[in-house]
């Protein structure tokens, strides 16, 4: 864990983290650019933990807030998807 990440911002750390081993590795042999990751939140409440932290990793971000985003029925879709894993 990095000195200058505080306990609150473990979680947006770790994911921070990983998105740079996979951007700097790629998967399965082909390149990874930052817009082919995304960070589905719940909650608008930690947003900008998140973006504090991935401005510290040079994570560049776009942040769109939506209501009823979780909703969506692609969403649920996907979210029961990844419950099975």
């Amino acid at each position: 864990k990095s000195k200058d990440i505080e306990d609150g911002e473990y979680e947006a750390w770790m994911i921070g983290q990983r998105i740079l081993e996979i951007k700097n590795h790629g998967i399965d042999g082909k390149a990874v650019s930052y817009s082919d990751f995304a960070v589905l939140m719940r909650q608008t409440t930690r947003f900008m933990t998140f973006k504090k932290v991935f401005d510290k990793l040079n994570i560049p971000t776009t942040i769109v807030l939506s209501n009823g985003f979780m909703q969506a029925t692609e969403i649920r879709q996907m979210v029961m998807m990844l419950r099975c894993l």
